[in-house]
């Protein structure tokens, strides 16, 4: 999405976020935390190894835990991965134009992007291995935010525009059945799926707040997480499909903190307390689903916290 676009905030706010990925396998919705380890067990001493090959891998690479984006002097915004030991890897996209938030597929061979390499904003299947691309979506608006359900046959995002309501939609992994889940009458502009893919968790605006809701994806059968008068900004879901973790602003405003409920609503509690606000378009799990990562939009940085409160940690600094 450009800077020109009325939906600028999430494009603004996309530039320094981290990109979960999908897929992890998942349990049945419990809404009951794991047991969590202090944080010094798992995160290690940061360092930054960028690679410069222009050649592409012998083999899809290794599960990375999670994607970044950023952008390059000279150049557009760019995906990267990242390793929750504080290592930044190769730039994936490597390309002049806009790309933005990459998911690597359950199978870890294809990586769905949005960028407007082609014009409008729309989404792009890589090949990991051959870093071929296929266009996903052709559609002269902007669409975001793509998310791979866990089984890898489908990809939820949303669409957006002038003159467009942000609008929730699923499309086969072929490019083929495409059809909306939100109505295009209230604003529905983040999404992901339930951790056996059964349901689309969207964050959608009613009644003034921006709250979070578990609908089919189909459509039908919406049903509220959350109901605040604050503002629940978009989350993901925990690899075991049991919580949600996200960012939050109470009625009044001020900074944003990180929070996490159940999947059925309990359960919720918060994490940070940073003036600083923790604030990131989609918090990252750890693929344990012990650790939250997230971006501070003041510091910069990207910090990862416990689910038992413990004080966050530095995980390496804004690149």
């Amino acid at each position: 999405m450009s800077l020109r676009s009325p939906h600028a905030l999430w494009r603004r706010l996309f530039l320094a976020t981290i990109i979960a990925l999908a897929g992890w396998a998942c349990s049945s919705p419990t809404g009951t935390a794991p047991t969590t380890q202090p944080i010094s067990a798992i995160v290690q001493t940061p360092t930054t190894v960028v690679s410069t090959s222009t050649t592409a891998p012998e083999a899809p690479p290794a599960r990375p835990s999670f994607l970044f984006g950023k952008s390059v002097p000279g150049g557009g915004d760019e995906i990267f991965l990242a390793f929750w030991d504080g290592t930044i890897g190769e730039n994936l996209t490597n390309n002049p134009a806009e790309d933005h938030r990459g998911e690597i597929s359950p199978n870890g061979k294809t990586m769905v992007f949005g960028s407007d390499r082609d014009g409008s904003t729309n989404l792009y299947l890589m090949d990991l291995h051959s870093r071929e691309v296929t266009r996903l979506t052709n559609y002269p608006a902007e669409d975001w935010g793509p998310v791979w359900s866990p089984d890898g046959s489908r990809v939820a995002f949303y669409r957006a525009g002038p003159g467009l309501v942000p609008t929730v939609y699923v499309i086969d992994a072929d490019g083929t059945n495409e059809s909306n889940v939100t109505d295009g009458v209230v604003p529905a502009n983040a999404v992901d799926w339930s951790g056996e893919g059964e349901w689309l968790f969207v964050w959608m605006v009613r009644d003034g707040a921006l709250d979070i809701y578990r609908v089919d994806p189909d459509g039908s059968n919406v049903t509220p997480v959350t109901s605040t008068p604050g503002s629940e900004g978009p989350g993901a879901v925990s690899p075991d499909g049991s919580m949600i973790a996200f960012s939050y602003a109470g009625p009044a405003g001020g900074p944003r903190d990180i929070w996490v409920i159940g999947v059925d609503g309990s359960n919720r509690r918060q994490l940070t307390d940073d003036p600083a606000e923790d604030w990131t378009t989609e918090p990252v799990w750890s693929p344990d689903g012990m650790l939250v990562i997230y971006q501070s939009s003041v510091r910069g940085d990207y910090y990862v916290v416990g689910l038992d409160g413990s004080a966050p940690e530095k995980l390496f600094d804004a690149p």
